[in-house]
């Protein structure tokens, strides 16, 4: 089942609302509600967006053209797009953008066609201050080292997040030269629990060459234009990650999942985490991944311990509101122990 061309424009003014309104981002609003004008012209963008999956909401396919377009700048393709993401940016009228991004859409096919093809990867590396209060509490309640297993893991820079330096304002975790600045709302954390890093395991379908110009590229384009602090952050993030030698396997994540799973190492905390992944998933696979999880977890011990944490976002109305939640085994179930911003800009701890 494939998306009706009204609910593809619906999906672009609800992303276009979710920019301006809960980031501020205002020229990539702009130019998703010019995406959304042409595709109701019926232009060669609305071609590209046919027969797309059941929910282009969910999906990002807003963002995965906006992308598209980032990109085209980035690698000066796109001259008369360029000015409007230099210099502040500034903000153009539609009337401006449409016809522009008209020709772009005609132009450059396969760039568009690729990039609707494929979900945004962000690595969004201040995910990491949303993650922590999970790591944490897994390290408080194991007592054990972890290693570490990243499902949807792109170019795998969250796997190298105990080497950042993570300030809350009231408090922070962490050293090194990355520092990834957040705000904490409410009490105090408790984060006296070591967190010591064993092995580090990851996996994606497309995994970003981090040494590769034009994935890097690729890779920046998902970053929103107008917030330049998150580019010079994942700069940072990506010598890191570089100098750690993390390798991310090709691989479907659920079949991946399933052969680390049976081979978990004892005397280890195994902590497979994943953020804004399972949002992805249709309802089969995401049930499949749960069930694959309960059958491990059955057979899990104090000794070789097992830990579930993702970052994912439920729908609250026409937005999404991202969530943290934790299970591990043997324990008593899930627990969503905190919201966040999508990019890690603050995190609320919820009552459990």
């Amino acid at each position: 089942m494939t998306a009706t061309r009204a609910e593809v424009i619906e999906a672009f003014r609800r992303q276009a609302a979710f920019c301006r309104d809960l980031h501020q981002a205002v020229l990539t609003a702009a130019i998703i509600d010019a995406a959304r004008a042409e595709i109701v012209a019926g232009g060669p963008l609305a071609d590209y967006v046919e027969n797309f999956g059941e929910d282009p909401w969910k999906e990002a396919l807003a963002l995965r053209v906006a992308g598209a377009l980032h990109y085209l700048v980035i690698t000066d393709h796109a001259p008369t797009l360029a000015p409007y993401y230099s210099d502040g940016p500034r903000v153009p009228e539609q009337v401006k953008l449409q016809p522009i991004i008209s020709a772009l859409a005609a132009s450059e096919e396969t760039i568009f066609r690729h990039f609707i093809s494929k979900p945004p990867q962000t690595n969004e590396i201040k995910r990491a201050a949303a993650l922590l209060p999970g790591f944490s509490m897994i390290a408080q309640q194991t007592g054990l080292p972890m290693d570490l297993y990243e499902l949807g893991a792109s170019g795998g820079l969250l796997l190298a997040f105990d080497q950042y330096h993570i300030d809350y304002g009231l408090v922070s975790w962490g050293s090194g030269n990355v520092v990834l600045k957040s705000s904490w709302r409410g009490e105090p954390p408790d984060f006296s629990a070591p967190i010591k890093v064993g092995q580090r395991y990851g996996c994606d379908r497309a995994p970003v060459d981090l040494s590769d110009l034009d994935q890097l590229n690729m890779m920046h384009s998902y970053i929103w234009p107008e917030q330049k602090a998150r580019h010079r952050l994942f700069d940072a993030a990506v010598e890191k990650r570089l100098a750690a030698g993390i390798v991310v396997d090709k691989s479907d994540a659920l079949e991946w999942a399933a052969k680390k799973l049976r081979t978990l190492t004892p005397g280890r905390a195994n902590v497979f985490f994943h953020s804004a992944f399972e949002m992805y998933l249709d309802t089969d696979r995401r049930r499949d991944l749960d069930d694959m999880f309960e059958t491990a977890g059955a057979a899990a011990t104090k000794e070789t311990p097992l830990a579930k944490l993702g970052f994912e976002p439920v729908e609250v109305g026409e937005s999404l509101r991202f969530e943290v939640s934790v299970q591990t085994w043997p324990g008593d179930g899930a627990k969503t122990i905190a919201a966040a911003h999508a990019h890690g800009e603050w995190v609320e701890p919820l009552a459990i």
